[in-house]
């Protein structure tokens, strides 16, 4: 990276935002950066993605640490910071970061992605179609039933009928 001769001679900064895209990963899930190496500079991690969203991340606004792993809820983002140290012409460094967390599989992004309502609704349909199935069901087994009871009560002989009794010995 090239940076262009700064205007300040007091420092020289250069900033990331880490987003993690909507729905993609479960609630609960952490982005986790780490700072490999840095000269002449120093790191500071921030929660969130812009100056109105910020939340700290290291206590009392230190630099972060070398090789110290930071987290940060993955859905909220994070905003990395690099500053060259005062009176210094240009500074090195790098940082590193993962997604510490389980994808959102694809019975779960329906609860997560709609609204309440939409929930709701969906719910309701699914509710009333089984109450409907159900009922169906239970009819029609109604029916075969005593449909099943004529059948069987139609093979049992009468108790008038005379019963003949073979003598095969």
């Amino acid at each position: 990276m090239v940076l262009v001769e700064r205007l300040s001679s007091i420092y020289e900064a250069c900033y990331w935002t880490l987003t993690v895209p909507k729905y993609t990963y479960r609630g609960d899930s952490k982005l986790e950066i780490w700072i490999n190496e840095t000269e002449s500079g120093r790191y500071w991690i921030w929660e969130g993605t812009d100056r109105h969203s910020l939340g700290t991340v290291i206590a009392k606004n230190q630099s972060a640490q070398i090789g110290k792993p930071y987290r940060v809820k993955a859905s909220l983002g994070a905003i990395v910071v690099f500053m060259t140290e005062n009176k210094t012409r240009g500074g090195s460094g790098s940082f590193s970061y993962r997604i510490d967390g389980l994808p959102l599989s694809f019975l779960e992004y329906p609860f997560v992605k709609w609204t309440k309502i939409s929930m709701a609704l969906t719910l309701t349909v699914i509710t009333v179609l089984v109450v409907i199935f159900c009922f169906t069901c239970g009819f029609c087994r109604e029916k075969n039933k005593t449909s099943n009871l004529d059948k069987s009560m139609s093979d049992v002989p009468a108790m008038d009928d005379e019963i003949v009794v073979e003598d095969f010995g």
